[in-house]
């Protein structure tokens, strides 16, 4: 690959921190996009050090972080990503995780009569036999098999699709039940301490580097209306013992078999490690619960979806949870929905040097529809409470 992506990435932050307007801002919208044509031409050639033959590689899926493509070799499909070096500052780290977490989960699929190629992700070697491989600017590659006959849904689906998602989620947390913890290393530090999110959102306002502030005054004052949320959801997950833990977990990172409709495989698990399993079902609510994308302008929680996942989450796991984590799911599920959006609100002020976007007001619009679903589920709260706590009496009784 011609050039530094290093390079690429730090004029492209410089450019950010002393931009001043919403023109400069879509100038580096622009520089982002061309640092992404220059990795599309580089799959090609990493692919090759995988594999033999390589008849193509074509931009796959709607990921917010990696690059990921579809590797067309013969008769055989692969999954080809790169992680985003600007995220994973340890892509070591990340590669020993999932390393470790699916040699785990393979052996007890082999142990109790589960399928280790359909139901788990499997890492494969390159050629010379590194299992993956750095480009010259810091990205690391890795090559899974496609899973045939499978596919990932965006948004939302029906309630069947959702509870069959839900205990996708549930089942990969308790093969992992007794993983020990101390041996994954923690690639994101802080990643949800919503307390520190905050702060990151107070100090993007107070810089405004792009000037976007005064024109989401009333949303950022929204979310600081909440920030007894994070403070609440902090000192919980600090009384409750650690898991191994998937802290994505939205509906497109699990994989659907296309002819029963039902989840098969946990995937896109750079971000596992030691954390609050509350969280888990909270970003599963947020994502599989909500009646539209995160990139539409208005968000409703459904509670029929909302229902559905909890009984499939619940199902799967609730014999191994304890009392605390029980009684904090609901905790859970409004904490991941507003930290998710001062996040995005977050990169929106700083000039969308995070997640990648389609338009200059990508992640606003993301921020809007959080808290929009925030605030619709926080007006059906004493409904989700029945709700859940109807779960929880049928699947674990009262402890």
């Amino acid at each position: 690959m011609k050039g530094s992506v290093n390079t690429l990435c730090h004029c492209v932050l410089q450019a950010i921190l002393n931009c001043c307007n919403m023109t400069i801002c879509v100038i580096i919208i622009n520089m982002a996009n061309t640092l992404g044509n220059k990795v599309d031409m580089a799959a090609q050639e990493i692919a090759a050090l995988y594999l033999e033959h390589v008849d193509s590689t074509l931009p796959f899926g709607t990921g917010h972080i990696n690059d990921t493509y579809l590797v067309n070799s013969r008769d055989e499909k692969f999954i080809l990503q790169r992680l985003n070096p600007s995220v994973f500052r340890r892509p070591d780290y990340v590669m020993e995780n999932i390393a470790r977490v699916t040699g785990h989960i393979k052996r007890k699929l082999i142990a109790t009569g589960g399928d280790p190629q359909r139901e788990t992700l499997t890492l494969l070697p390159a050629r010379d036999g590194r299992i993956c491989i750095m480009d010259e600017g810091g990205g690391v590659w890795r090559l899974y098999p496609y899973i045939e006959n499978t596919c990932a849904y965006e948004n939302s689906v029906s309630p069947s699709a959702v509870e069959s998602a839900a205990e996708c989620f549930g089942r990969f947390a308790l093969l992992l039940d007794d993983f020990p913890t101390e041996k994954l290393h923690t690639t994101l530090p802080g990643f949800h301490n919503t307390v520190e999110r905050v702060e990151t959102l107070e100090r993007a306002a107070r810089q405004d580097v792009c000037d976007r502030f005064e024109s989401v005054r009333n949303v950022y004052d929204s979310f600081m209306d909440r920030t007894h949320i994070a403070r609440e959801f902090c000192r919980v997950c600090g009384d409750i013992a650690p898991r191994a833990t998937h802290n994505d977990t939205k509906l497109s990172n699990v994989l659907f078999d296309k002819e029963t409709d039902k989840a098969v495989c946990v995937i896109d698990l750079d971000t596992v490690m030691q954390g609050c399993i509350i969280s888990d079902y909270g970003d599963g609510i947020r994502s599989c619960a909500a009646a539209s994308s995160e990139d539409s302008g208005t968000a409703v929680l459904d509670a029929g979806l909302f229902s559905a996942f909890s009984r499939g989450y619940i199902r799967a796991l609730g014999g191994v949870l304890t009392q605390a984590e029980l009684s904090s799911l609901l905790l859970g599920a409004f904490a991941m929905i507003y930290e998710n959006g001062v996040r995005f609100l977050t990169d929106y002020l700083m000039g969308d040097i995070y997640f990648k976007v389609n338009n200059p007001k990508h992640n606003l619009t993301r921020a809007l529809n959080q808290l929009g679903l925030l605030c619709d589920a926080e007006a059906k709260q004493d409904e989700l409470k029945l709700v859940l706590h109807g779960i929880i009496f049928s699947s674990c009784g009262m402890r």
